[in-house]
């Protein structure tokens, strides 16, 4: 290799100083590695190192299981590529892993980045372990992106755990010479006769011949103690004594390590000591020269050797080599990854020389050794036969014979897929946000988010559950930590006691010890997306911490325990922001794997990987996972692929399930169960079937179809039952006869390339069934064949959740809050429904949305494939499905094909439990419109028939969900592919006992449907109601029942389709509101009476059991069931008089005679049927209007309509009704109202205009809306236009704190004086008092604190305990309609705080500071926010960021990690003209000082939201504002969309983390926006007949208004302002118009200015020309316009302007209800006119 020395430049020469980088000629870069020092400039990762042999001496550690990623990174070096071909890397190494024996240098190139394109890889290394340094020969050659400037180079010596040795790199462009031995000179070539000894072959110099008496031979060490004997390791105490039990010394044990590996090398060392030395001082200097330790490692070689001391040792005696790996260790209980003893215990545990304590691997590494435990060491390290092989325990079970209780069934705990609640937002469902607020809050429910930026006190999310006291919890946990400080984990106890903590510590992530101390665990803060994977051993009393898919270590419990509860928050010292992402707890699984607990390609620590024939990823198949990860084993053909895990040992029934997905390659897949590297069962896919290890033929397996493979394995008998896609397909023999099963491979070996998927990977002990579990169902006889829809919602963290249930008591289910997941919920089910006569479930299969691949697990599905598909009952009662497709939108006919079709026959039809008709499986659809892209629903439906045919059925029997009880509708239902009808329930008229009688019948007489029974439509449990609609009660039911066997008796003697099928609606739709399963609400009414009228009831005998608290505390582990929301029960029923019985009628249509003058949207005329207007909707809201004016109808006469009609067969919906006035404007939103529909019954409905501001003039038109959604028939008697007395407005007694109004169910209760109000926690009223509270529905304490002080009621007494003293109320605590009815008044005294009465009796106002801040809050300005009183933000909100006010200022706070901090204002109402400018005055530190940012303010209208478009920013915003105030005026007026209605704003300091202070935020109003203000008011309050600000010198005032024009006050080239009036598109006469108020029969003489600017097309030609016209528009007459040409406007290009003038006269007949005086211009050919009036004077002429 060249190496001529060349001067090189200062910048390489300061390189060679700083980085340790010696410069030879241009060719040649060599960096060497000797110490510390010449390690500067470069950086490494996952390597521990030091440099004790005078080179780099390192460890890879474990990212994961059995993979690491260690690397080097150059400084910067700036060479051309051209110059260099090679880089020499001189190592040596020992890898613990095999999987990748190649190294790979990556190469970074300007504005590139470290990616697989840009490096070369070594050839691959011929052993594990070199011993000897070696150069390892990179040539960069090899990779075409070799080429221009090199910036740095990447050096990854190999992917596996081990160690390196290090000396240099070299840059070349030469290949190298031969590597020099260690010592660097070559070979004596002196040749000697004397024989050597070999080296690592152990000789023997002693013969053992039971020479010590106190080594019994009976002792497990008695062997091993003679072999080290012989071997001359050890020596006795004395000729006959050993002392086995004695202890060791590090002397000693530096002894035997100097004797083990003198006696593997030459033999031939003299260990005399020098005279006068210690005895030990040969062996100490041997092993340092050795390297086996370092010379100052150990400062008394008389201090007794510990453990973990002894592995250090002991782990350096020999060549690497030597310690080939005979285990797979992932992990050592008590040893963790950054402890100094880990990279030799991990080495010795996998070399078999050390095992530990116990079966999980305990090694105890501070206790001290024995010599026999040496002396057995030691022995393992010279004799390779002597190792121990063994597998590792990594979970205690439960495995007592208490079978079936909480604390050994194997369940879920918590399965929050998605942090966030699906309906309400904010946290899900049984969880609560516990915090001390520094701001008052609008919104009384918790975030999902949590930032917490105060010092005063901790703040976290928490979800409890039932106190777990043995087994193990396993947790996967996606959070997002924006922050480095704080940040902590925890289980807790009851009592809020840590069991397990981590602590996010600067950086470092910690564990809270037994002590109360905190030990580093080696894992720090990256990024701040953050998984956790945390093991918890409540047996052994430690827990394993996992992160990001890395092993941090195993530690003991901070406090024995039972745990009750998950938190996850922020220490009082923290501040960041957190945000959950998902959570899934379980306890008791031997495992159970969703991948969603590490970053994306990461797998767990403890799953390993088979890459012999390809490598092994995770990727994101389905990008709608939390956090999850989809297993490819993608296959070269060459081996095999796979993954595998160990778990416990364990025996028993053992369950283990995976999905599985085989897309093009059938063949070569492997599921296997295994004891130690023994295969005790699998399924393997040959010739594309599965098949067992006796060679039999499970059943095919389908391509491009996710399966679920299941075994039950039981080790007893030897034999396994293997389930696929849930359903049992035979037992087979074990492949090995195994006593125990712990670990599981899943593997794929083609004969092609290839990719073989796998997910959702679980095993657990299946118990046997306890005494009491759910007995067997005794099933009587029936004539009928009766399904019920199933709506599967009741997972816990799947859907809204059990919490909103709990606020109404009489929903509780008879089965409490239970896990529609587990199969023994399954079972209660099963036994409820079979046993009343039911027949079959229909399940909701919700899809998700439009399936485009294939379909792994479908929303909500696990009551079908957890629950049902393993019921111990499931073949008592059937199952069907019903595409639940509300979210399908556009399906490709190839997707239906591809994917839903093959799902539903293999997962459903196929089932022998699944309905089938006449040999056609039965499949349900809730919605037809818009369902398929390219091809109708008959063609789609026809394919899923012939594709049953081919699968050996003889058809597909297809129902759709309607209510139609139209005959005609047969004709359209079967040309879209349906073959009948069935419902999902009535609506509110289920409740009602003759309209569902009369719906029913109509239904049931159709032979095309399935005859649904429904109990009504209380739409409560979802809290989206305002009202109570009820359920039928249960005695009616035979009504019901009655009406059906009477039509299918008479189907059955016409022999008509479904002649003995009865659909009963609900099971379980708690939320909506329709449910025929046992609550508290109705007991067993409704099953009973479904029994009574559908079964033989005397062939089974029955009893309506309840359930034990033992059986219930097997299904209810999911929730906690002493939960319960505070809401409004929406019971009390007020008498209200009529509001309407005073109506007088002005005006009246009567439909019938005048239907065939009305009109809908399509053209088409409603029908006149026995004197009333008939409509037949084709489609969702239908709606009729009068083809020309109706009679007009004064404003000032009529202020209602009153439609008479009856709507039949609709939805839940609404009427709404449109008006047209004579302005001339068509109908719109804010010309109408609506009423809730009353249906199938003839109704009055009311539409009150009274307070409408558009209800003015005369009515000229109505448009009538019957139905929101699709009816089946809207038939209308009369329109009628009504009056209504004048509305006297009562005062009400309003509560507000500090400023913001409470809205309150039920008036304050002033009696005496008194305060008493409902307390809604959802209003917001304590969150706006900075207060959280609790509710203990079992005591009925209402606690509430505010973190200073604590106030708990005791409902229905007259004592409040106040800091934990009782004190007496004025008044008894009592309920109304749900709600704790307590003194408001009493409880803001008792949190500090100031009730102050308003000065006319009508309110109070709770304020936080002091009394006196109230006289502040009457003294506000509108749209002024000066924040002046402490703890009030004035309604504005924090995104990304805390806020709190004080000292006069709005604090804001942004945590790490936060880059778009922003205040968000209330709702505005502001007149954009009147407000061009907002100023703020603030101060400020950011922290992203390294580059420029700005300050900028959002904006919303009214039609509008917030968006980049809609912003307006300061440039150029300083790092900070050095502690000063800066005042910041916004010109909004510049944007375009500054104008109109703007009702928010929000304001960004900065992007970045940071502090600010905010002065005060004001919209300032333009010069003159008063004055325009005051002339608007006086206007509207004296109108007349002269013309208002004609001249526009106002300019902030414009009365000017247009339906086909933009007018705006604008100056023209002179400086004077004018009306500027531009054309709406197309061919439009351009209006320029003011309201008037004129005297019939006046004369008026009107005078303007007038130029033209162009057309709307643009056109500014000069000499266009066309003519402009006056127009007096008034009511009264028999026509509103009265106009006349009063000149030719022509277009000049020198600006300018002519003048006009008229006189026109009024008629006597002006009703003055709508005065208008307007100017228009004619449009010129097909495009309206833009101009520009001035001056404009209207003068009565006397």
């Amino acid at each position: 290799m060249k190496k001529t020395k060349l001067l090189l430049c200062s910048l390489l020469v300061l390189c060679a100083v700083f980085f340790g980088m010696t410069a030879f000629a241009a060719d040649d870069i060599v960096f060497t590695f000797e110490n510390e020092d010449s390690l500067a400039g470069w950086s490494t990762s996952y390597l521990r190192y030091n440099f004790d042999p005078g080179y780099f001496n390192g460890y890879a550690f474990e990212k994961s299981a059995n993979l690491s990623d260690p690397m080097f990174i150059s400084p910067t070096l700036d060479i051309n590529a051209e110059d260099y071909r090679y880089v020499v890397v001189n190592m040596k190494f020992s890898l613990d892993a095999s999987w990748n024996r190649n190294g790979r240098i990556f190469f970074l190139v300007p504005d590139g980045k470290w990616e697989q394109a840009y490096s070369v890889s070594s050839g691959r290394y011929e052993n594990l372990n070199q011993t000897d340094f070696i150069n390892v020969v990179f040539d960069m050659s090899q990779s075409e992106t070799w080429s221009g400037v090199i910036k740095q180079l990447r050096i990854d010596p190999f992917e596996a755990p081990g160690t390196i040795g290090l000396r240099s790199i070299t840059i070349t462009n030469t290949l190298p010479a031969e590597t020099p031995d260690d010592s660097g000179k070559t070979e004596d070539s002196g040749k000697t006769d004397e024989p050597k000894k070999e080296t690592g072959v152990f000789l023997k110099p002693n013969t053992y011949h039971n020479n010590f008496t106190d080594v019994p031979a009976t002792e497990w060490y008695a062997s091993e103690i003679a072999n080290a004997y012989e071997l001359g390791f050890v020596n006795g105490k004395s000729d006959t004594l050993f002392d086995p039990d004695g202890g060791m010394t590090i002397a000693e044990a530096v002894t035997l390590a100097a004797r083990t590996n003198n006696a593997y090398g030459s033999a031939d060392y003299d260990f005399t000591p020098a005279d006068g030395a210690e005895w030990y001082t040969p062996y100490v200097e041997y092993a340092v020269t050795k390297g086996i330790i370092k010379a100052d490692t150990y400062a008394d070689y008389n201090a007794a050797v510990t453990r973990g001391q002894m592995a250090d040792i002991f782990a350096a005696t020999l060549p690497g080599s030597e310690y080939a790996a005979v285990n797979s260790v992932g992990k050592i209980p008590d040893v963790a990854q950054n402890s100094p003893y880990y990279p030799a215990v991990y080495k010795l545990y996998n070399a078999g020389i050390v095992m530990g304590n116990d079966a999980y691997g305990t090694f105890a590494p501070d206790d001290g050794i024995k010599r026999c435990e040496a002396a057995a060491i030691i022995n393992r390290v010279a004799n390779k036969e002597n190792r121990v092989k063994k597998n590792l325990l990594t979970v205690v079970p439960a495995l007592d014979n208490d079978a079936f209780t909480v604390s050994s069934e194997a369940k879920f705990l918590m399965d929050d897929e998605k942090f966030r609640h699906t309906h309400l937002g904010g946290v899900p469902g049984d969880w609560d946000m516990i915090r001390i607020l520094d701001a008052p809050e609008k919104d009384g429910r918790a975030p999902y988010v949590l930032t917490d930026h105060s010092d005063k006190n901790e703040a976290y999310f928490v979800r409890k559950f039932f106190a777990v006291s043995d087994g193990v919890l396993d947790l996967e946990f996606g959070v997002r930590i924006y922050g480095q400080n704080g940040a902590f984990l925890m289980f807790t106890d009851e009592n809020g006691t840590p069991v397990v903590e981590i602590l996010l510590d600067h950086g470092k992530y910690t564990v809270l010890a037994p002590d109360g101390s905190y030990t580093d665990t080696g894992a720090v803060y990256v990024n701040s997306s953050v998984y956790f994977d945390i093991h918890v051993n409540l047996d052994k009393k430690t827990f394993d911490f996992g992160l990001d898919g890395n092993y941090y270590g195993t530690y003991p419990l901070a406090a024995d325990k039972p745990i009750s509860a998950l938190r996850c928050g922020v220490t009082k010292a923290g501040y960041l922001t957190l945000a959950p992402d998902f959570a899934y707890l379980y306890h008791n699984y031997l495992t159970l794997e969703k991948f969603a607990a590490a970053p994306a390609n990461i797998l767990p620590y403890d799953v390993s990987v088979i890459s012999d024939g390809g490598r092994v990823t995770k990727e994101s198949m389905y990008t709608e996972r939390s956090g999850g990860g989809t297993v490819a084993l993608r296959s070269n053909a060459s081996g095999r692929t796979g993954i595998a895990s160990n778990f416990e040992k364990a025996s028993g029934t053992v369950v283990f399930e995976s999905y599985i997905l085989l897309p093009t390659v059938l063949d070569g897949a492997e599921i296997a169960l295994t004891s130690g590297d023994t295969t005790v069962f699998s399924l393997v896919t040959k010739d594309g079937n599965f098949v067992a290890p006796d060679g039999s033929v499970v059943r095919y397996a389908t391509k491009n179809l996710w399966t679920i493979v299941r075994f039950e394995a039981d080790t007893a008998a030897g034999k396994a039952l293997v389930k696929i896609n849930g359903k049992a397909a035979g037992t087979y023999s074990f492949a090995n006869a195994a006593e125990l099963i712990d670990g599981y491979r899943i593997s794929f070996t083609p004969s092609e390339e290839a990719v073989m998927y796998t997910d959702e990977i679980s095993a657990f002990i299946k118990l046997p069934y306890p005494d009491d579990y759910v007995p067997e169902p005794q099933i009587p006889e029936s004539d009928y064949f009766i399904g019920i829809n199933v709506c599967p919602l009741w997972r816990e963290g799947t859907h809204y959740g059990w919490d909103e249930i709990t606020a109404y008591p009489e929903i509780t289910p008879v089965l409490g809050y239970y896990d529609e997941g587990s199969p023994e919920v399954s079972d209660w089910e099963i036994k409820m429904m079979a046993e009343h006569g039911i027949d079959y479930e229909i399940f909701c299969w919700y899809p998700n949305g439009n399936d485009t691949k294939p379909i792994f697990r479908t929303h909500m599905d696990e009551a079908i494939i957890e629950g049902y598909f393993n019921a111990r009952y499931s073949d008592k009662l059937k199952f069907a499905v019903m595409w639940e497709n509300s979210s399908v939108s556009g399906l490709t006919f190839e997707d239906f094909k591809n994917y839903t079709v093959p799902y539903w026959i293999e997962y459903f039809f196929k089932d022998d439990r699944y309905v089938k008709l006449d040999n056609k499986p039965l499949l349900t659809v809730w919605q037809l419109e818009n369902k398929f892209k390219d091809v109708s629903s008959k063609e789609a439906f026809d394919y899923l028939r012939e594709e049953c045919r081919k699968a050996g059925f003889d058809g597909c029997e297809i129902l759709l969900y309607s209510s139609n009880t139209d005959p005609a509708y047969e004709t359209s239902m079967k040309a879209s592919g349906i073959d009948g009808l069935i419902a999902y329930h009535w609506g509110t008229d289920g409740s009602k006992v003759d309209a569902q009688a009369k719906k029913l019948t109509a239904y049931s007489e159709l032979s095309y449907t399935v005859p649904t029974i429904s109990v009504g439509f209380d739409y409560l449990g979802w809290g989206m109601s305002k009202q109570r609609n009820g359920l039928l009660d249960p005695k009616d039911y035979p009504t019901m029942t009655d009406i059906v066997k009477k039509a299918l008796a008479e189907r059955q003697k016409t022999g008509g389709k479904y002649a003995n099928m009865v659909n009963i609606s609900t099971w379980n739709e708690y939320g909506e509101g329709t449910y025929v399963m046992p609550t508290a609400r109705f007991g067993f009414g409704y099953l009973d009476a479904i029994r009574t009228a559908f079964t033989k009831t005397d062939s089974a005998k029955h009893n309506d059991l309840t359930l034990t608290a033992t059986q219930r505390q097997r299904i209810n582990y999911l929730f906690d069931q002493n939960r319960q929301l505070l809401r409004p029960q929406l019971l009390v029923e007020t008498e209200e008089e009529d509001p309407y019985k005073d109506a007088v009628v002005v005006s009246a249509v009567k439909m019938g005679e005048d239907a065939g003058n009305w009109t809908d949207y399509g053209g088409n005329t409603p029908e006149s049927k026995d004197g009333n207007m008939v409509i037949v909707p084709t489609g969702n809201d239908p709606a009729v209007f009068r083809k020309g004016y109706i009679e007009p109808v004064s404003c000032d006469e009529a202020n209602a309509v009153r439609v008479r009609a009856k709507i039949t067969g609709s939805q839940d919906s609404v009427m709404q009704v449109f008006f047209r006035t004579n302005d001339g404007k068509e109908f719109s939103q804010t010309k109408s109202a609506n009423t809730k529909l009353v249906q199938n019954e003839w109704h009055d409905y009311y539409f009150d205009f009274r307070k409408n501001k558009e209800w003015v003039g005369s009515i000229v038109n109505i448009r009538l809306d019957p139905a929101e959604y699709k009816c089946e028939l809207a038939e209308i008697e009369s329109i009628e236009f009504v009056k209504l007395p004048e509305i006297v407005e009562k005062i009400p007694f309003t509560v507000d704190i500090i400023g913001g109004e409470i809205s309150l169910i039920k008036e304050a209760d002033r009696t005496n004086g008194g305060l008493m109000i409902p307390l809604y926690p959802e209003s917001g009223i304590l969150s706006r008092m900075m207060c959280t509270y609790s509710w203990n529905k079992t005591t009925k304490e209402l606690t509430v604190t505010n973190g200073k002080h604590t106030v708990t009621f005791v409902i229905g007494t007259d004592t409040a305990v106040v800091d934990g003293k009782e004190t007496k109320l004025y008044a008894v605590t009592y309920w109304y309609d749900g709600l704790p009815v307590i003194p408001l008044d009493t409880l803001a005294t008792s949190l500090g705080y100031y009730p102050v009465y308003h000065e006319d009796g009508n309110g109070v106002s709770i304020m936080l500071g002091s009394a006196s801040d109230y006289d502040i809050i009457k003294t506000r300005k509108p749209n002024q926010y000066e924040f002046n009183l402490t703890g009030d933000i004035e309604d504005w909100s924090a995104q990304g960021s805390t806020l709190s006010v004080s000292d006069g200022v709005l604090k804001g706070v942004s945590g790490d990690g936060s880059y778009d901090p922003a205040v968000i204002s209330p709702g505005l109402s502001v007149k954009a003209e009147a407000y061009p400018t907002i100023s703020v005055r603030m101060k400020w530190d950011r922290k992203n000082v390294d580059r420029k940012d700005y300050i900028a303010i959002y904006f919303k209208t009214a039609r509008t939201g917030l968006s980049e478009s809609r912003k307006v920013t300061i440039e150029d915003l300083p790092v900070s504002s050095n502690g000063e105030f800066v005042e910041f005026k916004f010109d909004m007026s510049k944007h375009l969309q500054w104008n109109g209605e703007i009702t928010g704003i929000r304001l960004d300091p900065f992007n970045a983390p940071g502090t600010f202070e905010i002065d005060y935020i004001r919209f300032e109003k333009a010069e003159g926006a008063e004055e325009a203000e005051a002339a608007t008011a006086a206007r509207e309050a004296n109108l007349d007949d002269t013309i208002v600000n004609g001249d526009a010198s106002i300019e902030k005032y414009n009365p000017m208004f247009a339906d086909n024009a933009t007018i705006s006050i604008v100056r023209t080239l002179s400086g004077d302002p004018c009306y500027d009036v531009k054309a709406a598109g197309g061919q439009t006469w351009t209006y320029c118009c003011q309201k008037v108020k004129f005297k019939p029969g006046a004369t008026y003489h009107i005078e303007f200015d007038a130029r033209m600017t162009g057309t709307n097309t643009g056109d500014m030609t000069e000499g266009l020309s066309t003519g402009i016209h006056v127009n007096l528009m008034y009511n009264g007459g028999s026509e509103r316009d009265h106009f006349k040409e009063v000149g030719v406007l022509k277009m000049s290009r020198f600006d300018e302007w002519q003048h006009f003038s008229v006189d026109l006269t009024v008629g006597e007949d002006c009703d003055n209800t709508n005065d208008v005086v307007g100017i228009f211009t004619n449009p010129i050919e097909t495009t309206g006119v833009n101009y520009q009036i001035d001056n404009l004077v209207m003068t009565r002429v006397e």
